[in-house]
């Protein structure tokens, strides 16, 4: 696993797991950091670096995550709830360290974009999300991402 930040510092994080802002609004990360495998790692640097001729960067939520944080979130949640968290006997990719939750933000002005908050499956950059870019103005940070992420809209 490689410390996405020590690839480029100016990717922003913002990890609410190390923080009270998440869903179970407790702390359940020691520390604010985010770790990827090298693959996926070097490709959402180079987005990140392609984004930036723009004047937008990645704000990174989350990556590896542990199988202990896993099954917290899975005891944590309602059955009827489940189905928004990955189910420990299986894992997630963020278990595999190829996962990454981020958005957008404006390198300006350090605000994040709301338009943009989806989770990036990093096999071979795809989203797991569809952008919808065909009803987003031409300047927006979605558009910006549908340029500069092969196969954005395809599953």
């Amino acid at each position: 696993m490689i410390e996405l930040i020590r690839l480029d510092p100016t990717i922003k994080l913002d990890v609410r797991y190390a923080t009270e802002k998440n869903f179970l609004g407790r702390q359940v990360y020691t520390t604010a950091r985010v770790f990827l495998q090298p693959e996926p790692a070097g490709s959402v640097v180079a987005v990140h670096r392609q984004l930036g001729e723009r004047g937008l960067g990645l704000a990174i939520f989350d990556g590896y995550r542990p199988w202990s944080i896993t099954k917290l979130f899975w005891e944590s949640v309602k059955p009827e709830h489940r189905i928004f968290v990955a189910d420990p006997a299986t894992g997630s990719n963020h278990n595999r360290g190829c996962a990454v939750d981020l958005s957008l933000f404006d390198r300006k002005t350090g605000e994040l974009s709301l338009l943009l908050r989806h989770r990036l499956q990093l096999q071979g950059l795809r989203a797991s999300s569809n952008l919808a870019s065909q009803s987003l103005p031409p300047q927006s940070p979605d558009r910006a991402v549908d340029s500069a992420v092969p196969n954005a809209n395809q599953q």
